[in-house]
């Protein structure tokens, strides 16, 4: 039997590591993102069973709504550009309910500065206002 170089360095990689069985979970965050889950065997184990996808799949549901609120904190799912720190302070601020002026407060900016960044996030958001914002984030939009 001919194994090809790919085959052969996945095995060496695999087996190597004690690693004798693989099972994914592929769970989608939106139309274009998707977040994989993976889980090993080792030897000595027995071999993933169809039941076991189910029980994974399952218990990782609950984490669709949280892996969704990380690619949003960075500007991964709908923003036109992902996020600098100082965006991701300003956001997180913002959805707390926080007012411009405490904002610039909380993070030592003028309030001017940021207004910039408020100005900003809605502009990678395409939002016009922290209603919009909100929907966004909770997945109303």
């Amino acid at each position: 039997m001919h194994i090809d170089e790919e085959t052969r360095t996945a095995i060496h990689h695999y087996l190597g590591r004690g690693i004798t069985d693989r099972l994914f979970v592929v769970m989608p965050v939106n139309e274009d993102v998707e977040s994989y889950f993976m889980f090993d065997r080792l030897r000595g184990q027995p071999d993933f069973a169809p039941q076991d996808l189910d029980v994974a799949s399952y218990a990782l549901r609950s984490l669709g709504w949280l892996n969704r609120q990380i690619h949003l904190s960075y500007g991964q799912l709908m923003a036109d550009a992902p996020l600098t720190p100082t965006e991701r302070g300003v956001l997180k601020h913002m959805l707390a309910g926080s007012a411009e002026k405490n904002i610039a407060e909380a993070m030592g900016q003028s309030p001017h500065t940021t207004h910039q960044y408020v100005k900003t996030l809605f502009r990678k958001f395409n939002v016009r206002s922290r209603a919009e914002l909100t929907a966004l984030w909770l997945g109303h939009s």
